[in-house]
């Protein structure tokens, strides 16, 4: 995930430097591999972390969210449009936004199991190795 955002930022600032047609090219390969790199990882990422049982609130949860990003995102990129006839600033903006995703990435860790029902038969413990080896029951 890390190496995916680090990718994008790098994508975002080689799209600010454009200024012929032409030098869209250097853009496209890595902004296809940042963002192709990021889609599968992120479910795989929250999976894995916050088990399979929490996965479709936190989707949902995320989902919302970037929903408010991307409404957000034509008003932000046009602003500094408005005002200096260019978009650079916005993809600057942009790049430095997935470039500080990348350390907060890095310094996430897994959880500890829960310890309120280790050892114990039923559905929680059922439950709790299903979200351990990621697959359904």
């Amino acid at each position: 995930m890390a190496a995916a955002y680090a990718t994008t930022a790098l994508a975002l600032l080689l799209y600010s430097t454009v200024s012929q047609g032409w030098q869209v090219r250097t853009f496209f390969p890595f902004f296809a591999v940042g963002l192709g790199g990021s889609i599968p990882g992120r479910p795989a990422f929250k999976a894995e972390f916050f088990g399979l049982r929490a996965f479709g609130a936190i989707q949902g949860l995320a989902f919302t969210i970037a929903t408010l990003g991307e409404l957000a995102g034509p008003v932000f990129a046009g602003w500094p449009y408005d005002m200096t006839d260019s978009y650079r600033l916005a993809f600057v903006i942009l790049s430095a936004g997935s470039l500080l995703a990348v350390p907060l990435v890095l310094s996430v860790h897994k959880p500890a199991a829960s310890t309120t029902t280790a050892g114990s038969t039923g559905p929680h413990a059922a439950a709790q190795v299903c979200d351990a080896q990621l697959t359904a029951c």
